[in-house]
């Protein structure tokens, strides 16, 4: 990464005479900067350059074209502009920021596809053009304060809107189970629609391009029309407890807003691999006329569909620690200790989603039975000579 431009400044309002002397407001800073990027991760060494290697053709040792040059091949560039305030009230017990930006990724890198008879399949090139923009919000809270208790809470929430605008020579390209295309966002998933079971037959039905009902299960029939794998909506807050050398503090992290494919269902929920366990859900399969279901009958093929696509929302207690600091007038007896604290801790000890995988939390779009976050109990003693 190289920073090729930036422009920044600020107006420290609660500076100026109309606030200088308010009761209420401690702190309001107005902030604007706009700024470029270029970023080099992707292009390989000499990836710009036409390069040779040795081969054979024939039994005759020669050289040939290893790689197609493109002396037009550059950085990407990052364009994003950002308004923001700080701010302060009642003595900076409530304080936070709050920012808005808008975020331009110029020239991306896009595999261009070649024809055959170049003898390569494809060249990199700069053809794309991405948007993010959204806004950030942080707040801390003093809530309550008396003797030697204090309450603190805090958090923060971040919407990114994401948006392909352009891709060169073609307005889609697709990746397995999802699809990058102008006018949606990165993660989108792409896939056959499905439209449930044949409560006569037990056949699995699914939805055409134009929304038709059909038995037939058939790839061009796949839509984008399921959300994204990257979740719009981030966030966490925290709460903090302390009295004199005692404190209870705890950590939630969310994601609101998207979807991943449970892959487990595909295999839990199969007849194929009856040999192993099976989700309890196949007690309802299809058994006879009338049945009303969403596992079809074991004499027809389960395939990979939209029924596979969860709400992958979550709120996760992310971390509780207890933790007390020894006195220094017992300290002080020691002669040889200037801080003693010990602690106890738990990471990742509740998870409330309705997503049925192992752990809806991964960058992956499809959950294969990745290792869930771990509970994690802690006990500890800090000490300082």
């Amino acid at each position: 990464m190289c920073s090729i431009l930036v422009f920044r400044g600020s107006w420290n309002i609660s500076q100026e005479s109309f606030l200088e002397n308010s009761e209420v407001v401690s702190n309001l800073r107005l902030r604007a900067s706009y700024g470029t990027t270029g970023n080099q991760d992707g292009i390989g060494n000499f990836q710009s350059y036409g390069l040779y290697s040795t081969n054979s053709y024939g039994g005759t040792q020669g050289l040939a074209v290893s790689q197609l040059a493109n002396p037009d091949l550059k950085w990407e560039l990052s364009s994003q502009a950002n308004v923001g305030f700080d701010f302060g009230f009642l003595k900076n017990r409530i304080s936070g920021t709050l920012d808005l930006y808008n975020n331009i990724t110029s020239d991306l890198f896009v595999s261009y596809q070649l024809s055959r008879t170049t003898g390569f399949t494809q060249i990199l090139s700069n053809e794309g053009e991405m948007r993010n923009r959204g806004i950030e919000f942080s707040i801390n809270v003093d809530v309550l304060t008396i003797g030697n208790f204090n309450w603190n809470v805090g958090g923060n929430i971040a919407y990114n809107d994401n948006e392909i605008l352009d891709l060169g020579q073609v307005n889609e390209f697709e990746q397995g189970t999802s699809i990058i295309r102008v006018g949606l966002p990165l993660g989108s998933h792409y896939i056959v629609e499905w439209a449930g079971v044949n409560p006569s037959n037990g056949e699995p039905l699914y939805r055409d391009l134009e929304g038709n009902v059909t038995n037939v299960f058939d790839a061009s029939n796949s839509k984008a029309i399921f959300g994204t794998s990257t979740p719009p909506t981030t966030g966490g807050f925290t709460t903090e407890w302390s009295y004199k050398g005692l404190s209870l503090s705890a950590f939630f992290t969310f994601a609101q807003g998207y979807s991943r494919f449970n892959n487990q269902t595909f295999f839990q929920e199969n007849p194929n691999f009856a040999q192993f366990n099976l989700s309890s859900i196949m007690n309802t399969m299809w058994k006879e006329p009338g049945d009303i279901t969403e596992v079809q009958s074991f004499r027809y093929q389960r395939q990979f569909s939209s029924k596979d696509i969860e709400d992958a929302s979550y709120l996760r207690l992310r971390n509780v620690r207890l933790n007390y600091n020894l006195p220094s007038s017992l300290l002080n007896r020691t002669g040889f200790l200037k801080q003693a604290s010990i602690f106890a801790q738990g990471q990742n000890l509740f998870t409330w989603t309705e997503f049925t995988g192992f752990d809806p939390e991964d960058d992956n779009n499809i959950a294969q039975y990745e290792y869930p976050a771990s509970k994690v109990y802690t006990v500890g003693l800090n000490v300082k000579f």
